[in-house]
């Protein structure tokens, strides 16, 4: 009997001892389990700032691809060419004034002409004008109609600049656009009376101008803006540009 009480207790034991050894083994099959990472999931799914292989794929793709070429495009269309301006030469100036020193006024009254209506050109004219005043005024002190015709033609000078620069509220002057298209030289002839015009809206004119003018003529009776006068002729002058 106690032989077979002690076979008892042996199995018992060995059966204890069988089962604590594969609870231990299951045990350690389940923590391999849980450190295999899990398999993907369907669709692209990335942690914050990691990009997916796929991803990397995609973006080498692109860059080592050839750009697509651009369309050629068309060629710009040429400017349209201005027209030639009225000077004869971009010298004009220095040439009237070398020969306004050798005291060839004709010749370069001549030149700064040619050269208007640029305001430049008014005022060079002038300037020749009354040199060529002062010279006869020296060889001649007392009235001569030389005197009195290249008085008249300063006159008409200062007249002739402000009928296309001078100041009107009403009446605007020619753009220097305008004036490097115009070729009409009618205006050159305009009729300037003193006693209509008078002085007070030509610019051009100096005191000393002012002065010769009013001994040789008298003071005028009005003083109208030049292009209001000549209305007529201003407005064929906008009609030709």
């Amino acid at each position: 009997m106690a032989i077979l009480l002690s076979l008892t207790a042996l199995g018992l034991l060995a059966l204890i001892v069988y089962l604590l050894h594969s609870h231990q083994q299951q045990q350690k099959i389940d923590s391999v389990d849980r450190t295999v990472p899990l398999p993907p999931l369907d669709g692209d799914i990335r942690l914050p700032g990691v990009e997916s292989p796929t991803a990397a794929v995609e973006i080498n793709t692109t860059a080592v691809s050839e750009p697509e070429p651009e369309p050629e495009s068309e060629p710009p269309a040429p400017a349209a060419a201005l027209p030639e301006p009225t000077v004869p030469s971009v010298d004009w100036l220095a040439r009237s004034r070398a020969l306004k020193e050798q005291d060839e006024f004709d010749q370069a009254l001549e030149i700064a002409r040619g050269a208007f209506p640029q305001i430049g050109a008014f005022r060079q004219a002038c300037v020749i004008l009354r040199a060529q005043l002062r010279e006869a005024r020296k060889a001649q002190p007392e009235q001569h109609p030389q005197q009195e015709a290249t008085l008249g033609a300063l006159y008409h000078t200062c007249a002739l600049a402000a009928f296309f620069h001078g100041s009107d509220d009403r009446v605007p002057p020619l753009s220097l656009s305008a004036q490097r298209r115009l070729r009409e030289r009618s205006w050159l002839t305009l009729a300037m009376p003193y006693d209509q015009l008078g002085t007070l809206h030509l610019d051009l004119l100096t005191t000393t101008d002012i002065r010769l003018l009013t001994a040789a003529w008298g003071k005028p009776s009005q003083h109208q803006q030049v292009r209001h006068y000549h209305a007529d002729a201003w407005n064929a002058l906008q009609e030709s540009l």
